[in-house]
């Protein structure tokens, strides 16, 4: 893909409590998240090519991060919004997920939730509320996508096995800017939103249908949630094996929408 976007810059009508723009015409947040999840998909492009190491500059979440909980979770009968997307990513959903809860050292509540399989290939953001994370600005403030990571790898133990995350999964998404994409997106291309629905970058198709279905996989790409998942196959894209983001899946959730990354292994050196 080629093709530079060069949208309109957006006129910031509000600001709510995550910092993202509100706008008062969606079409102009659309191009908004289009042009960042470009952004992401050029940046994680760079990364697969590029022959230098993973992040190292984040601490460990073991030094200002707490755990609250682990237990063994499963998606049926513990997460039922998830069985029709683990069935349909052919996972079985009696898979056993080991879930973490994190706090920090002031904070009243749990700050980030994950599940994950390594056998499975599967990493859950089951909850993340960056705004009750109360560790000091610095590498010790650990954004989702690292502490996601080193759970992952602690999960997968073995190098081979840390190459083996098959999916990411942001579960009930309580973000109102990302709400509004997945929205946005199925609009768009008359898709119904009650649902599974899937998105890919594709090939070179000239048809407008295809061009639609480009725009809406980055424009998801693009949402905070796509972009903290971005941030992690960049971070550390060697450990992972270089993947990259083949196609968004979304479903309907009674706690809020369900986005699946799904991953594949880069075609780059």
């Amino acid at each position: 893909m080629t093709a530079t976007m060069n949208p309109p810059r957006p006129p910031l009508e509000s600001i709510n409590q995550r910092n993202f723009p509100r706008y008062l015409e969606p079409e102009l947040e659309w191009q908004h998240f289009k042009h960042r999840g470009f952004q992401r998909y050029t940046e994680l492009n760079t990364a697969l090519h590029a022959d230098s190491h993973d992040a190292s500059h984040f601490g460990s979440y073991h030094t200002d991060y707490r755990t609250a909980q682990t237990s063994i979770v499963h998606v049926h009968p513990d997460l039922p919004d998830l069985i029709t997307p683990f069935t349909h990513l052919n996972i079985n959903p009696q898979t056993p997920l080991l879930k973490t809860e994190l706090l920090t050292s002031l904070s009243k509540g749990i700050v980030h939730e994950t599940a994950v399989s390594a056998p499975a290939g599967v990493l859950i953001a089951l909850t993340s509320f960056a705004a009750l994370d109360t560790t000091p600005p610095g590498p010790r403030k650990l954004p989702w996508s690292e502490l996601a990571w080193q759970l992952w790898a602690g999960a997968a133990g073995s190098y081979a096995r840390l190459r083996g995350l098959r999916c990411i999964v942001r579960h009930a998404i309580s973000n109102p800017a990302t709400r509004r994409v997945i929205a946005m997106a199925h609009r768009r291309l008359g898709l119904d939103p009650g649902v599974g629905q899937q998105f890919a970058l594709g090939g070179a198709g000239p048809s407008e249908e295809e061009e639609g279905v480009r725009e809406a996989f980055l424009a998801l790409l693009g949402t905070d949630n796509g972009s903290s998942t971005v941030r992690l196959l960049v971070d550390h894209a060697g450990a992972l094996g270089k993947k990259r983001v083949e196609r968004v899946l979304t479903w309907p959730g009674e706690r809020g929408p369900v986005m699946v990354f799904v991953l594949s292994e880069s075609l780059c050196p």
